[in-house]
């Protein structure tokens, strides 16, 4: 009978039977298996099967690194910049993204963009940010997509341009990249580089709140409580505002105190049960 194999390994990884994956992979990346390296870095750093720790994490992922994988420099560079078992080192992340972008990682060009953007590691530089931005875009990575609509819409390394801003929205929208269809809301919302349309915001708010994105949760309430893009109503309002509080959204903090004197003790309740239910079945027939 045949060894199990990486295969095997990856295949009750993928599965949530962590017993089972360890007993696979630990020997095959002992003997020097790349992707059953890295699958344990992953194990390690995210504690499945194992008790967390980032320094065996670092070490697996290491050993893959050094063979080449993309995918273990990249999540090197990720425990540097948030600093996971180590102490945070933006420039050792940087060069470790940099590694992966350069061998065509989109999740390493992206970082790498970002870094560049927020003047981590590196110097700040929009050019260079939309340089691997771009790449990464290229490669529908959603993240990325969305970051040069902002940088479109913002003029950061680029001449601002809304149409544009959109068509990079739309592309992660689509994808259903929640923040993508937050800022694409906002677009239709405040008619900016398309003709104002209240219902296509909502629509785009509506994908995004039910991600659990507070500022989409927010925005659609404000739409209920406004009666725009959707018909007026107060208790809806409230239920989605109420969700976008919870999560500490500034706005909606603000907001839920206004709504509070505009809704009867019965319709709070009400409100409140719905939404609590709303989360607890992953909004799940919560329109």
């Amino acid at each position: 009978m045949a060894a199990p194999s990486y295969k095997d390994g990856f295949a009750a990884y993928s599965s949530g039977d962590y017993p089972r994956a360890l007993k696979i992979l630990q020997p095959l990346a002992e003997g020097g298996d790349i992707y059953a390296q890295h699958s344990l870095g992953l194990m390690y750093e995210n504690g499945q099967g194992v008790k967390r720790d980032y320094e065996k994490a670092l070490s697996w992922y290491y050993r893959a690194a050094e063979q080449g994988l993309m995918p273990a420099q990249n999540n090197i560079g990720s425990i540097y910049s948030k600093g996971l078992g180590v102490k945070q080192n933006h420039i050792e992340a940087a060069k470790w993204y940099q590694l992966a972008a350069e061998h065509g990682l989109p999740v390493a060009q992206c970082n790498l963009a970002v870094a560049y953007e927020n003047g981590q590691g590196v110097d700040k530089n929009y050019a260079l940010a939309h340089k691997w931005h771009l790449l990464a875009a290229q490669k529908n990575w959603a993240d990325s997509q969305n970051n040069l609509g902002w940088m479109y819409e913002n003029g950061q390394g680029v001449a601002k341009d809304n149409e544009a801003a959109i068509q990079w929205y739309r592309l992660a929208a689509d994808q259903g990249n929640p923040t993508a269809q937050v800022n694409l809301a906002d677009k239709y919302d405040r008619g900016l580089g398309v003709s104002q349309n209240y219902s296509e915001a909502a629509k785009w708010y509506r994908l995004a709140a039910k991600q659990s994105d507070p500022k989409g949760q927010s925005n659609l309430g404000t739409m209920y409580a406004q009666g725009q893009g959707v018909p007026q109503d107060i208790v809806r309002a409230y239920i989605w505002m109420y969700l976008s509080a919870k999560s500490g959204m500034t706005d909606a903090l603000k907001n839920i105190g206004v709504l509070d004197k505009m809704v009867s003790s019965s319709q709070k309740r009400e409100a409140i049960a719905k939404a609590d239910e709303c989360s607890k079945n992953q909004f799940k027939n919560c329109d």
